[in-house]
């Protein structure tokens, strides 16, 4: 797949029959472990015995994966078994610690990646996690019982606040066992994580690994609508990145491709709502792409495709507000297209039909500020689009009260448009007051765009507009 990204790094895989050995190793290590604590510490040794052995396991699993060094046990293994007792007791307390705190990271992780974010609007799905980390934990503490895999299963799982460590273990594991639907899937689920963290030159190379990680789970467990999900996610956002670097076609290869995988999941589970929720975010995505190189009526039709898989999503889910939210912006997007080209009643009914599906996000989270910053918005531009009349006057009058109730919880969002809001009615002083809330609260666009904003055209010819912008950038 082209990429104008940095060169891939290399991969942790382990060399060809590592696995089988290390399998060997750790068990015969567990077995001179138990020996050497029972002789030191007889009544402790239940306890004792389990915690060196997996402090061992987890030693020569970083050796493995993380530091690349080889897998070689020597003369250190008795040192390390004669560990005082008092050290044993910290470094238990600690794992206790990590692994009684996994599942709130758990779960605090798969609600941030569920939650809409305007700038990234697809729906990640992870299983729930927290019965398989008890599960996993309660096996581990099972000393004898515990395998090695089951101990690197159990660690992986309670990594969930570091990806990069989480994505090698679980790569670690899907070595060992080739055939593990589960260590599959957390492997493109960690890639996809680490490909979102902001400022990653590999991010690219890192989708894609997720890409064919989701491949290999579909592959090893041909129903699970999760992997099918996430790797649509994952084909979307490369898809997205292609688009943005001027390759369309073979994003909107990728964007069809996501289009099957949603499908997929959706057959395997009709109910699946976070499918068709990121099914119209893809179709979304591409409709405005193509819109960008002036392909309208494809980008059209993608829009209203869009709209139907957003319907489905709220169908499923009546209280999805993510849904009604982006299926609003999918309607105003097409508005703002058409009236570019001057078809003004065609994109006056989109703006309306927006208008609704933002009222049904409210409704269901009344408290959603980017709703109606960006209900506001699509008021102004139907204001701008229908010209000086009493009608453009009213619609401005129902962005400023749209926003005035969030200004003081959110003013970073709605300082601007009230600031527009305001610019447009004349009221120049009151425009003004919030640009400055704006700039205090972070909020305020760059000088160019506040120098080409058509909201603030008239704004701009006052005196009080040129002594903001030297205030505020110099010059």
């Amino acid at each position: 797949m082209p990429s104008s990204l940095a060169p891939a790094p290399p991969s942790p895989s382990p060399s060809t029959g590592l696995g089988a050995e290390a399998e060997r190793r750790l068990a015969e290590l567990e077995q001179r472990q138990e020996s050497v604590v029972n002789s030191v510490i007889e009544a402790r040794s239940k306890t004792i015995d389990w915690w060196l052995a997996y402090l061992a396991v987890f030693t020569a699993v970083i050796g493995l994966v993380g530091l690349l060094i080889p897998f070689i046990i020597g003369r250190k293994e008795r040192e390390r078994l004669q560990v005082d007792l008092d050290e044993v007791r910290r470094m238990k307390g600690e794992i206790d610690s990590h692994l009684q705190g996994s599942r709130k990271n758990l779960d605090e992780s798969n609600a941030l990646l569920a939650a809409q974010r305007p700038e990234s609007k697809d729906s990640t799905s992870s299983p729930k996690s927290a019965a398989a980390v008890d599960k996993a934990v309660a096996e581990v503490k099972a000393a004898e019982a515990a395998s090695p895999t089951d101990r690197l299963r159990a660690e992986a799982l309670a990594s969930k606040a570091e990806p990069e460590k989480a994505y090698a273990l679980w790569h670690a594991l899907l070595s060992l066992s080739p055939g593990d639907a589960q260590a599959a899937f957390y492997c493109g689920y960690w890639a996809q994580s680490i490909s979102e963290q902001d400022g990653r030159a590999d991010a690219s190379w890192w989708r894609q690994r997720g890409i064919a990680h989701y491949q290999r789970a579909v592959e090893l467990d041909g129903r699970s609508h999760w992997a099918l999900n996430n790797w649509g996610n994952a084909l979307t956002a490369e898809a997205r990145a292609l688009a943005q670097a001027g390759d369309l076609p073979t994003a909107r290869s990728l964007w069809q491709q996501a289009g099957q995988r949603y499908a997929d999941a959706l057959r395997i589970k009709p109910d699946k709502h976070e499918a068709a929720y990121n099914w119209g975010s893809a179709l979304d995505d591409e409709a405005l792409a193509l819109a960008q190189v002036k392909d309208l009526p494809t980008a059209r039709s993608l829009w209203q495709q869009a709209g139907q898989r957003y319907a489905d999503a709220l169908r499923i889910k009546p209280d999805k507000h993510e849904a009604a939210y982006n299926w609003g912006n999918a309607l105003a997007a097409e508005a703002l297209a058409l009236a570019q080209v001057k078809d003004l009643p065609t994109a006056r009914s989109l703006w309306q039909q927006a208008g609704q599906r933002y009222a049904d996000a409210l409704r269901i989270k009344p408290d959603m500020h980017e709703v109606a910053s960006n209900w506001a918005s699509t008021l102004l531009h139907e204001a701008e689009a229908i010209g000086d009349s009493a009608e453009a006057r009213g619609l401005c009058e129902r962005a400023r009260d749209l926003m005035l109730p969030f200004a003081e919880r959110k003013p970073s969002v709605a300082a601007y448009n009230l600031a527009c809001a305001y610019a447009r009615l004349q009221d120049f002083e009151a425009s003004l007051t919030w640009l400055r809330r704006s700039r205090d609260a972070g909020g305020l666009p760059d000088r160019e765009h506040l120098e080409t904003d058509p909201d603030l055209a008239e704004l701009r010819l006052t005196p009080g507009f040129k002594a903001f912008l030297g205030e505020t950038f110099g010059g």
